[in-house]
């Protein structure tokens, strides 16, 4: 337990660290802009640079990991292919001024980086005529880095509301560790208990006050780590369906699919032009509205209640995962009823026809 123990604390003093000396560097970590349609947080102050405490963090977990019996170099690599991509992430967070392309750019190398460095890709599946295509590196290196590429883009995504993907992560990882359990691969679950660790430290200070947030270099390296962690486990146990790492990301990844079917198919925009219309923005929307015609005394924000949905959400489809991670057929019918679940509750909020069981997780 010291590969979790040991990121938890580090990232748990550091994430306290950056909250205590605020007043030395709130001129570059902090986010006076709140007019976005995205921000819902009120205090210019709170730092946005949570990140560097979860890559640090797991930079400890990764150097006490080598000294284990069962160590292997994958997680070095990982951590060195993520490098670009954090880095791009944090330079975001201090000088606001990265543009949404060259972000997405890097993002993209980074994976490649990754994929090239650590030897892993998606080969198949399981689908006839596009299994030959995947036999070829030249498409399935870029498949792959574009796959990785999207659940980083994804994270980045969601993380919106105090404790949203920071706990998302947790739940999916937990479930990559223990599917990593059940077929005996204990690098997967080294991996998973490190980046668990270095992102549950910061979770304590982030959820339910939202005292620091992880900012984009924070998410695109935890999505880069866990795009990563699934490509690894599927690849190196052939047991389990290429379709798992779908159905367990499922939440991030039919959240970022839907937003680009929304921005460019509905209202013709750019894909990447932000907008308020997220389901996680939409769910708070009416959560505080019912709380305003609530008499109620509801001690956690309307902010940091929003996040409450999506924790059970992912949760499903990581619990499905975990049962039927050997069936690719299974794994398809789960995805295909999380996407129609998905769509049609997003349809009845955005129409102001929000299901009362939702308001449970106030």
């Amino acid at each position: 337990m010291t590969i979790f123990l040991a990121p938890f604390l580090t990232s748990l003093i550091l994430s306290y660290a950056i909250i205590y000396c605020i007043d030395l560097h709130k001129h570059i970590s902090s986010d006076y802009d709140l007019s976005g349609p995205q921000k819902f947080h009120h205090d210019s102050n709170t730092p946005r640079i949570g990140g560097i405490s979860i890559f640090l963090a797991v930079l400890v977990g990764l150097l006490l990991n080598m000294k284990h019996p069962i160590y292997s170099d994958v997680g070095v690599l990982i951590g060195l292919s993520t490098l670009p991509c954090f880095a791009i992430g944090l330079a975001e967070d201090v000088t606001k001024k990265i543009g949404v392309k060259l972000r997405l750019a890097v993002t993209i190398i980074t994976a490649v980086i990754g994929v090239q460095l650590i030897g892993i890709q998606i080969s198949y599946i399981n689908i006839p005529g596009i299994d030959n295509l995947l036999s070829y590196s030249i498409v399935a290196i870029p498949f792959t880095a574009v796959a990785i590429a999207g659940l980083s883009n994804s994270y980045n995504l969601i993380d919106g509301f105090n404790g949203l993907s920071s706990m998302v992560g947790i739940i999916t990882l937990v479930g990559l560790g223990f599917i990593g359990f059940k077929v005996n691969d204990y690098v997967i679950i080294s991996l998973c208990l490190i980046l668990c660790g270095s992102i549950l430290g910061f979770f304590i200070w982030n959820y339910p006050r939202g005292l620091i947030f992880m900012g984009d270099g924070g998410a695109y390296f935890i999505g880069l780590w866990i795009g990563f962690i699934t490509l690894a486990l599927v690849y190196r146990n052939n047991v389990i369906s290429p379709w798992l790492g779908v159905l367990i990301n499922g939440y991030p990844i039919m959240e970022t699919l839907y937003t680009i079917y929304r921005r460019v198919v509905i209202q013709g925009k750019n894909p990447g032009h932000a907008d308020g219309m997220h389901f996680h923005t939409l769910i708070f929307r009416r959560l505080q509205k019912h709380k305003l015609k609530s008499n109620k005394k509801i001690t956690i924000n309307t902010n940091a209640r929003t996040s409450h949905f999506f924790w059970v959400s992912t949760g499903l489809c990581v619990m499905a995962s975990i049962f039927l991670y050997e069936s690719t057929e299974l794994l398809i019918i789960c995805i295909i009823l999380f996407s129609i679940i998905y769509v049609n509750i997003y349809s009845r909020v955005i129409k102001f026809k929000t299901p009362a069981w939702l308001y449970i997780f106030k």
